[in-house]
């Protein structure tokens, strides 16, 4: 058995599909600039919605396959939820600001929900179980805390010698529905993304093949879902180019920015970044259906894309759509 502690700096991961957990224990972390993805070294990376956050390489040092292990977590939080009445202010500033040249921007909340379970590994368990479909992660550095989470989102990650899969993933409704009510939002959001990925693997001049716009589930949720597939050298390119994705920021991407500052009253930190395996294989998955890991405490993060279609009452019951994939996971264990 494995027991780890809040000193311990480590990544727990199962890729989707796959049966195998793998876990990378590190002597030590290395801190890497944004710009440098540090993708040729075996290990596990963490990045951050923006860049003046700080970005970890987690060396294998110690590299176990299906490990016994557990993690009980004595950190404290400090976090509060968001109301209802904040978050529908937001979303309506979030609606004001919008405009034929910015048609998009993503907002988001934290929710706060009391756990009685200590360790954070039979949460992991329970999460590799119930999503096979999804990349299932935890990574625990004293400099970044706890975050624990299920992402059905690629932004890069490999096929084969130099092939590389990334995919726009956008558009959201209950899993109750069927494929066939998506309405004319979610259809344009997927969009942008689409174009988006388009316009930078243009610009960086790799051609690529892109698959159907199909439907995905994901927990208690589906999401429009559109594949490309390209090769390149440089798989580091293609990432600083594509995060953040309008998936998670908006569009144009600057000025989604700008306005996610001005809008939400928290910092993401590595909501909406990126983390995953790297070396010879490199699987790096937005860091989506995630929560952070405090004693006693789990703070969910949870949001929607606005446009000037959005009903803000409705965006609302979506991030309570999303929040219910972790929440149904927390209350059984």
């Amino acid at each position: 058995m494995i027991n780890l502690t809040d000193e311990d700096r480590f990544a727990v991961f199962r890729l989707p599909g796959r049966q195998q957990v793998e876990m990378y224990l590190s002597e030590a972390v290395l801190s890497v600039p944004f710009e440098d993805a540090h993708l040729k070294e075996k290990g596990y990376v963490v990045f951050p919605f923006l860049a003046e956050e700080n970005s970890f390489f987690i060396a294998a040092d110690h590299h176990y396959i299906n490990p016994e292990w557990s993690f009980i977590s004595g950190e404290k939080g400090a976090i509060l939820s968001m109301s209802q009445s904040d978050y529908l202010k937001m979303i309506e500033g979030g609606i004001d600001a919008l405009s034929s040249d910015f048609p998009k921007v993503i907002l988001s909340r934290q929710m706060l929900v009391e756990v009685k379970e200590k360790n954070v590994t039979k949460v992991f368990n329970k999460l590799v179980k119930k999503y096979p479909d999804a990349f299932v992660f935890l990574w625990h550095l004293p400099e970044t805390g706890t975050w624990v989470g299920a992402s059905p989102e690629p932004l890069l990650t490999s096929e084969g010698q130099c092939a590389f899969l990334s995919v726009a993933l956008a558009g959201t409704k209950p899993i109750r529905q069927t494929s066939a009510e998506w309405g004319a939002k979610e259809v344009d959001e997927h969009q942008w993304v689409v174009h988006f990925i388009e316009d930078r693997l243009d610009t960086l001049r790799l051609p690529f093949s892109k698959g159907k716009m199909h439907t995905v589930n994901a927990g208690n949720v589906q999401h429009l879902r559109t594949d490309f597939r390209y090769k390149t050298s440089d798989p580091g390119q293609v990432i600083r180019a594509l995060h953040p994705t309008p998936a998670v920021c908006g569009l144009p991407r600057d000025e989604a920015l700008r306005l996610i500052g001005q809008l939400e009253p928290y910092q993401r930190r590595y909501y909406t970044g990126f983390s995953g395996p790297v070396g010879q294989q490199i699987h790096l998955f937005v860091t989506l259906r995630c929560m952070q890991w405090f004693d006693g405490q789990v703070c969910l993060y949870i949001g929607g894309g606005i446009t000037r279609q959005s009903i803000p009452e409705y965006e609302w019951e979506e991030t309570n759509w999303k929040a219910q994939t972790l929440k149904d996971v927390l209350q059984k264990v």
